[in-house]
């Protein structure tokens, strides 16, 4: 079996495990780098990727995209794993970094608009919400 196919194969065998979509894209897409002159079209990456994740990644996939994946095009399909991969990263889903302490957001006295004021409040109540939480995550 020649380097490029060997190359493949190992890819797809991990992304059978339980990597999380960032993790699998990101090692998709390296791998993609290193045959930079493979060939493959921009659907058929696109099917290879999701034929080659795990049950519950294909579900989060499709339900990203509204359905099933395959009825976007390759460019569509092949964003939408760009924005997964991204939002999927674990430090995005980590409380803890959303309640990083912060100096509340003061109201400067220009801000002319209510709807802005209000949207500030909201910021300082969430952040607030957040430490109250993790506080109480604590081990005592």
């Amino acid at each position: 079996m020649c380097h490029c196919c060997q190359t493949w194969q190992r890819l797809l065998e991990a992304y059978e495990s339980v990597e999380s979509i960032s993790e699998a894209w990101t090692r998709f897409k390296d791998l993609l780098q290193k045959v930079p002159h493979h060939g493959i079209d921009l659907w058929l990456q696109v099917q290879i990727f999701y034929d080659h994740v795990n049950p519950v990644t294909r579900r989060t996939i499709n339900q990203s995209a509204g359905g099933k994946l395959c009825d976007r095009n390759a460019k569509e399909s092949w964003a939408l794993l760009e924005d997964l991969a991204l939002y999927n990263n674990k430090s995005w889903n980590d409380p803890r970094d959303f309640a990083k302490p912060v100096k509340a957001i003061a109201l400067p006295q220009d801000v002319p608009s209510t709807s802005d004021r209000r949207l500030i409040e909201l910021e300082n109540q969430v952040q607030h919400l957040m430490e109250a939480y993790l506080a109480l995550r604590q081990p005592t």
